[in-house]
């Protein structure tokens, strides 16, 4: 079965001082025998039963393991060979202190590759044939010096080997104890080989078949000591047909011995891990804030757009070459900071005089840019006409127009400092008239809905209802109150007398009450009926009952009872209403617009969203898209319209003006160009609606933004190419001049923070590398048991690289634990500071990457350490303490 053929071990052979420990030792030992081994230290004894044992390796000669030498015997032929034919059975017993009985126990049976419930009960009946069955669960140092020895044994025989070898069984225990560690030795030589080395020559006496004596790394005696009739009855011959599979330690496994031995150090483990988790916390934190502003940033891109799309007009301004000229960055001749005494003109003038002014061909293009109405870029198109839209309230007698506003005359109720006053009250005027009262409402329900919250009653589902738009405080401001008539003249009266009281006399100086008292007295003298101002809070009741009356300009023109008389045909002519009459028309129209009429009604009030900057509707009074059609056909579809558009069917020499000029002679009122007819297709607020006067592109983002501009590229040089280069769009983006690089600088900061804090991650490499190395120190005999068993090298990095990858996955969730908590007290700051609300939010899929970022650094900062471990000498592994 087993034999050593004049092995000899020489240790340090290629130093000067070779240590000869075996000198030519040649046994044959039978399939079931019980061989003691005896002799004085240092004679050979433990070499020679590790040489057995395939922990050492012979330095010539050779060991026969049933008839094969095993001279071209590999490290993985070596590994099954102790995992599938050797048990061992040490002195200091080698149990690993981190394990249970029974997991010391079952460990060899792992690397078989038994299954779970075999391997568990064949471990239990190894421990019930040494008696310890009832102490499976305990942990080694639970147990006393005997019971770990009969550990130590169960541990030996449950993988059923043909070997067994005992180094000095009994030298830590006492002679009670010895007695029983050796019938159970003497019992198991009944079906196998036992070889013990040990220097009690009375118990090998009594209890071994033989005796091998060694005296300086030779053979001194062998003999039988116990005749054949005295021997114990030997059992049945063992089952010789043993699997062949190469051992190999599980994941699981190596991961559980891992995870025991960091739970018996629990208090290290944690200090580790929160160390290791530090670079984590940091770039996670950085990741949070970057991400909280980025989608701040990404929200207010996409509420900045929704008011500052890119817009293409008829006329079109090259912008960016006025701002180069205004900026002083244009482009110079000649090198900067000239020595020479002389100063010299920039030509502004002459550069500004070339500066392209170009027309668009808005209706091809618009032709083109339909087909892009659903594309992801784009969130909506904008056709604006030009509808002339004009405003009044519908209070009956009192009906006014509203907007455009028209101010009354400062002479009304300024009777000091008019003309200073007027000199304000007029700009007032312009810019009440400029920033508007009432506009379409964007063409994207969903956009609008994501913008703002409906305060009361809904959105307009019909043409004939509009919203009223409320700031961020349910606020309106007073110039827009007035074109909401919900302020009078005498309010205007009232506001112009403080000016005037605060300007010339001594307003400053009096109280609210006194200041009031002041104006009303005025505002008397002058003859106001109504000297106080106007309740300045409304209800939402209040607004919800408020309705206007509009008009488009095709509605102010009558026919004047004049003709134009061409060719024998009588063609009527029209005038324009006068504003008093208009008024009088407006009234007498209170059907709502769907219904032929003028009328319209305030359906609901809407607000932005708290997480929202700026929305899409830009004025205080917002309709559908469906009143522009409707209107759009209605004034295509008026007499005066119609027989304007007829004009164009005659002879361009027969083309006349619709419009009463209010002269007689017959040859006023024809129309010299297409420009004078353009011009009164404009007074008439007729519509083509293929060629609108403005085109506004809401981009979805910035990024969307870009792709749009390469569309209108693309568009472009389609023209180009099909020869039609005076079709192409020129178009300015003033949003994307001003605010493009945002997002460039942050990720830039959030690219140069993430770089210096991983240099703490750096740092935290090198100390679990040096705390995997200490591990490694600490577990040195463990390694040594291991391969006893038949674990690989592999298998033993496995076992380290497995803890460092637990403290990998510890560091990186305590991380990212860490850091979702750190994150809600960093957004209330931020929130009181700024008012910016969640400013700081870890993305999931940044938090995952960074624990596989903090596994991966700690495996690799671990590989040195595990690979050390591997190449230790399992004989010098055992002999650590």
């Amino acid at each position: 079965m087993l034999e050593l053929k004049n092995v000899t071990k020489i240790y340090a052979e290629n130093t000067a001082t070779p240590v000869k420990a075996l000198k030519g030792v040649s046994l044959k030992f039978a399939e079931a025998e019980f061989v003691s081994v005896l002799g004085p230290s240092g004679c050979g004894k433990t070499t020679m039963l590790n040489i057995i044992g395939g922990l050492d390796r012979y330095t010539d000669g050779d060991l026969v393991i049933d008839g094969v030498s095993t001279k071209d015997y590999n490290d993985r032929d070596w590994d099954a060979y102790r995992n599938h034919s050797v048990g061992f059975v040490f002195q200091s017993y080698n149990l690993i202190p981190h394990q249970s009985v029974v997991q010391n126990v079952e460990l060899a049976l792992t690397l078989s590759g038994i299954d779970k419930v075999t391997r568990r009960q064949r471990a239990e009946d190894a421990l019930e044939l040494v008696g310890l069955k009832d102490q499976m669960n305990k942990r080694p140092n639970q147990l006393s010096g005997g019971q770990m020895q009969r550990v130590a044994i169960a541990r030996a025989i449950v993988n059923d080997p043909e070997i067994i070898l005992a180094d000095e069984p009994t030298g830590a225990l006492d002679s009670q104890t010895s007695v029983q560690v050796m019938e159970i030795l003497k019992d198991l030589a009944k079906d196998r080989l036992v070889i013990m080395v040990t220097h009690n020559a009375e118990l090998a006496q009594k209890y071994s078949t033989r005796i091998v004596t060694l005296a300086d790394g030779l053979i001194v005696g062998d003999q039988t000591t116990m005749p054949a009739e005295n021997a114990p009855a030997k059992k049945p011959a063992k089952d010789k047909t043993k699997s062949t599979k190469k051992p190999s330690m599980s994941l699981f496994t190596a991961f559980s011995l891992s995870l025991n031995n960091l739970f018996t150090k629990l208090g290290r483990t944690i200090l580790t891990s929160f160390a290791g988790s530090i670079g984590i916390i940091g770039i996670a934190l950085i990741l949070s804030l970057s991400s909280g502003f980025n989608g701040y940033i990404d929200n207010v891109q996409r509420d900045t757009l929704s008011n500052y799309p890119i817009s293409i007009s008829k006329t079109s301004v090259d912008a960016t070459s006025f701002m180069t000229l205004f900026t002083g960055v244009s482009e110079e001749r000649g090198e900067p900071f000239p020595s020479a005494q002389t100063v010299t003109s920039q030509d502004v003038i002459e550069s500004m005089l070339n500066i392209d002014l170009s027309e668009n061909d808005l209706s091809s293009f618009k032709k083109y840019l339909d087909g892009y109405v659903d594309s992801p870029y784009v969130s909506a198109i904008k056709y604006h006409y030009g509808l002339g839209l004009k405003l009044y309230s519908n209070d009956g007698d009192k009906t006014r127009q509203l907007f455009p506003v028209d101010l009354p005359e400062v002479t009304n109720f300024a009777t000091e400092k008019a003309e200073t006053i007027g000199r304000y009250y007029d700009s007032f005027e312009s810019i009440m008239n400029s920033q508007g009262v009432i506009s379409e409402i964007l063409d994207n329900s969903a956009l609008i809905n994501t913008q703002y919250d409906v305060l009361a009653g809904h959105m307009p589902t019909t043409a004939d209802e509009v919203i009223l738009v409320v700031n961020t405080y349910n606020k309106i401001d007073d110039m827009t109150l007035y074109m909401l008539g919900l302020m009078n003249e005498s309010d205007i009266a009232y506001v112009v007398q403080k000016l005037i009281i605060n300007f010339v006399g001594n307003g400053k100086n009096m109280t609210e009450e006194e200041l009031d008292a002041q104006i009303q007295q005025n505002l008397a003298n002058l003859g106001y009926e109504q000297t106080a101002r106007s309740k300045k809070v409304y209800t939402f009741d209040e607004l919800l009952n408020m309705s206007f009356k509009i008009t488009v300009p095709s509605d102010s023109f009558v026919q004047s009872g004049r003709e134009k008389t061409l060719n024998g045909v009588n063609y009527p002519l029209w005038r324009q209403l006068s504003q008093e009459e208009t008024i009088d028309f407006v009234k007498t129209t209170d059907k709502p617009v769907t219904e032929g009429g003028n009328t319209v009604k305030i359906s609901g009030i809407v607000r932005l969203k708290e997480n929202v900057t700026a929305g899409a509707l830009t004025t205080t009074l917002c309709y559908p898209k469906a009143l522009t059609d409707l209107l759009i056909a209605r004034t295509n579809a008026t007499a005066i319209v119609k027989q304007h558009v007829a004009v164009k069917d005659l002879p361009s020499s027969m083309w006349y003006s619709v419009i009463d000029t209010g002269e007689d002679d017959d040859n006023n009122g024809f129309l010299q160009t297409a420009a004078d007819y353009d011009k009164i297709s404009s007074s008439l607020g007729l519509i083509d609606l293929d060629n609108p006067s403005s085109i506004s592109i809401y981009p979805t983002s910035f990024e969307a933004k870009d792709k749009i501009v390469e569309i209108i590229d693309d568009y472009n040089v389609k023209m180009e190419l099909s020869g039609e280069k005076d079709k192409q769009i020129k178009y300015n983006d003033y949003i994307g001049l001003m605010m493009s690089s945002i997002a460039m600088i942050i990720n830039a900061v959030t690219y140069v923070l993430i770089a210096f804090v991983s240099i703490s991650l750096i740092v935290s490499s090198i100390m679990i590398s040096v705390i995997t190395h200490i591990s490694v120190l600490e577990r040195t005999k463990e390694i040594g048991v291991l391969r006893s068993i038949g674990a690989s090298k592999r298998d033993i990095s496995r076992v380290f690289n497995a803890e460092t990858a637990i403290i990998g996955t510890t560091a990186g969730v305590l991380g990212i634990v860490i850091t979702l908590i750190l994150n809600i007290p960093i957004s209330l700051v931020i929130q009181d500071v700024s008012g910016l609300a969640n400013m700081a939010v870890l993305p999931p899929l940044g938090g995952i990457i960074l624990i596989a970022i903090s596994i991966l650094l700690t495996v690799i900062a671990g590989l040195i350490p595990a690979s050390k471990a591997a190449k230790q000498d399992p004989v010098v592994a055992l002999r650590s303490e």
